[in-house]
């Protein structure tokens, strides 16, 4: 297979890798949750959750036998992860080799993420005293008024 159409298969399944002699190679970066910037923006139950999904890509992806340890992994993270199904497995570790740390958690987990990290649309996110107060000011004149 030649360079060109080793990426661009690759890039048909949405994998971001290395493909060479069949077989894809994927960064160990992605699979490093916990380097990722909003790794402490995240709740303790996020944080929890990411690592595990991490660990079960590491551990899958460097498995001979799929199979087993696909089942191996489904009964150690049980208590965390609740039941997951086989398909819920491939899905969510596909994700963790594309996005990373956004592979690895839920979409509202990372907006509550980014939010503490940068406020609101990119302001820090402490809105000073002074602005607080002529906000109040003004909300209070204008509510409750008469038409």
């Amino acid at each position: 297979m030649t360079g060109q159409a080793s990426f661009f298969l690759t890039g048909l399944t949405g994998l971001k890798g290395l493909a060479m002699g069949g077989e894809t190679k994927y960064s160990c970066e992605m699979l490093r949750v916990e380097l990722d910037p909003l790794w402490p923006s995240l709740s303790d139950g996020a944080r929890e959750e990411a690592s595990a999904w991490a660990d079960i890509a590491r551990r899958m992806g460097s498995a001979a036998d799929k199979g087993a340890e696909l089942a191996r992994c489904r009964a150690d993270y049980s208590g965390l992860l609740g039941r997951v199904g086989r398909g819920t497995v491939y899905r969510r570790i596909g994700g963790v080799r594309r996005l990373g740390l956004e592979g690895a958690v839920s979409k509202a987990e990372l907006r509550r993420a980014r939010g503490s990290a940068v406020g609101l649309h990119g302001a820090d996110p402490a809105l000073p005293a002074g602005f607080v107060a002529w906000w109040g000011g003004c909300a209070g004149r204008t509510s409750g008024g008469s038409a």
